[in-house]
Parts: structure tokens; C-alpha cells; sequence
């Protein structure tokens, strides 16, 4: 398995990755525009991409890391405006098959979605993959378990963080793991017994400080060896 980390905002890329000195396996990023793109050209590392909304900039930003040679990139289902899943899928399908020219692969995450919502997406659209937010999964009533069993078979990537549950976008605390109520234990078992091997991304909030991100990484990679 590969662990990698969120760094955000990326003015502070370097001076963090000098601080987890190797850690990290390569670094999910979020990046705004053009310029983040040129700040990061040269650096020897491996990145990951998280895209903007279906109807924002999502194109464009695909269109920019391709630069960055990534292998997979993050996206919402969700969309700032208001629109029909069918719609939404319109434009997933059409997203893959860019990516797909640039050997990219594209990973849905489910955000406020439940586990059927998110299977219909993935049987419409045969190519897509699946990333687990194991946060985003304990919220409005869902259980990142019954996602880990049911969408296994599509699962290539995760984001990790916690939280205390809720059923509201503000209940999305991105909390280090251990600071709220998940059950990380079950959750490891469930990726040994699949024999997951891919990518795994610590996504906790930049309000906390590096220190702090970097003994969660530690703590991730060695309870994951030991399970």
C-alpha cells in the first residue's frame, strides 16, 4: 500500500515536505489554478489530484496536472448547482474519457451520497473507480463499512480523517484519526481482508499543525503493517 497526505495550502509544499522527511509515499493536492500547477513542475515526487466540482473547473484543472505526470485524480459526484444524476453522470463519462487520454485514472468519492447511490454511478459508468472517504462515510446515516463491502471490487484509493458523525456538511471535521468516534480497528481489518494494496491519503484539516499530521501518518502506516 502507498500513504500519501493532503498538503494544503501548497505556498507551504516545500517546507512540509521537508518535515515529513520521506513519510509520505506522494502528496494528494488541491490545486487552484495555473500558477500552483508551475510551483510544483520539477519537484521529484509523486502527486495526486483532487478536481474541482463536475461543473466547475474540472476540465481545465485535468487539462494542467497532466504536467505533473499523475496517475489518479479525486472527484465529487456533488456539484455546486443543482443537477439531475443523469446529467451528472453525462459529464463523469465524459471526464473519464479525457483522463483516459492522458492514462489518468478517475476515482468517484462519495461525499453526502449512500452506498446505492454511489454502486448505480459506478455500474453506469464501467471504467470509473471508487475512493472511500472513510470520513465522509460516517456521516447523514451512512457507515464506511457497508461501503468497504459493498464497492470493494471498484475501490482504488481512500481518504482518511474522522469525525463524531452528524447528518450536515458542518459535522465534516477532518479530524485526525483517533479524535472522533470512527471505528478505525473494523475498518483495517476490512482493508486486510480484502488485501487492499493501493493508495490511502491522510485528508485531516491543515488548522491542525504538521507535527501533529505527520504522527497520525506514522500511526496510519504502522497500524496498517501490523494488521
Amino acid at each position: 500500500m502507498e500513504f500519501g497526505i493532503f498538503l494544503s495550502p501548497l505556498q507551504r509544499f516545500r517546507e512540509e515536505r521537508m518535515l515529513l522527511d520521506g513519510l509520505a509515499d506522494y502528496y494528494e493536492i488541491f490545486p487552484s489554478g495555473e500558477e500552483d500547477i508551475e510551483l510544483l513542475q520539477g519537484e521529484d515526487c509523486k502527486f495526486l489530484v483532487h478536481l474541482p466540482e463536475l461543473d466547475g473547473p474540472c476540465f481545465e484543472t485535468l487539462e494542467l496536472v497532466r504536467f505533473l505526470k499523475v496517475e489518479k485524480v479525486v472527484v465529487h459526484f456533488k456539484t455546486k448547482k443543482e443537477m439531475k444524476d443523469d446529467e451528472k453522470i453525462s459529464l463523469l463519462k465524459r471526464l473519464l474519457k479525457r483522463a483516459g487520454e492522458y492514462r489518468v485514472k478517475v476515482c468517484l468519492e462519495n461525499t453526502i451520497e449512500d452506498v446505492e447511490t454511489i454502486r448505480r454511478v459506478l455500474e453506469a459508468i464501467p471504467g470509473l473507480m471508487f475512493c472511500l472517504d472513510i470520513g465522509h462515510a460516517n456521516l447523514f446515516s451512512n457507515n464506511p463499512i457497508d461501503f468497504l463491502k459493498a464497492l470493494s471490487d471498484r475501490l482504488e484509493h481512500i481518504h482518511l480523517h474522522d469525525n463524531f458523525g452528524g447528518n450536515s456538511e458542518k459535522d465534516d471535521l477532518h479530524l485526525p484519526p483517533g479524535y472522533g468516534n470512527i471505528n478505525f480497528k473494523d475498518l483495517f481489518l476490512g482493508l486486510k481482508s480484502i488485501e487492499y494494496d493501493k493508495t490511502l491519503t491522510l485528508e485531516v484539516s491543515p488548522r491542525f499543525p504538521i507535527d501533529i499530521r505527520i504522527e497520525s501518518l506514522r500511526l496510519i502506516r504502522t497500524l496498517l503493517k501490523e494488521n
